[in-house]
């Protein structure tokens, strides 16, 4: 199973954990790389950007014309799936191959039980592709 061989067995320490999620980054200060930015903060951060704009930014025949190339008529559902796709725009962030781009971060991630396969290289753009 992927998950299990880049995240850990549930039994051991990976899943196990509650708190595991909140140590994969998504930035990181390259003078001090133990201040990072949690990664699912970054993509609630951005959901709720795209969120705001729709509600606050955008004219209302805007909105209305995106909703009918969307193939919706309601603004409401088309602003919420922009915000989700918005935020799931860094997904791929989360694999092994970006995570291992900062070493003290994948030093942390280790002890949770994520595993870095030798040899998996792939840009997050590309993982996000897959993924979304």
């Amino acid at each position: 199973m992927v998950m299990d061989s880049v995240f850990g067995s549930p039994a051991g320490n990976g899943l196990g954990s509650t708190t595991w999620p909140l140590e994969l980054w998504a930035k990181t200060n390259p003078s001090e790389p133990s201040q990072y930015h949690a990664l699912i903060c970054h993509l609630i951060d951005v959901a709720a950007v795209a969120d705001a704009l729709w509600h606050l930014v955008f004219p209302s025949e805007t909105k209305r014309r995106i909703s009918l190339m969307a193939g919706s008529a309601s603004c409401d559902a088309v602003g919420t799936w922009i915000a989700f796709l918005s935020g799931l725009h860094d997904i791929g962030k989360c694999s092994p191959a970006f995570q291992k781009k900062s070493r003290q971060r994948q030093k942390v991630l280790l002890q949770h039980g994520f595993r870095f396969p030798h040899g998996v290289s792939a840009h997050h753009g590309r993982v996000t592709a897959k993924v979304i």
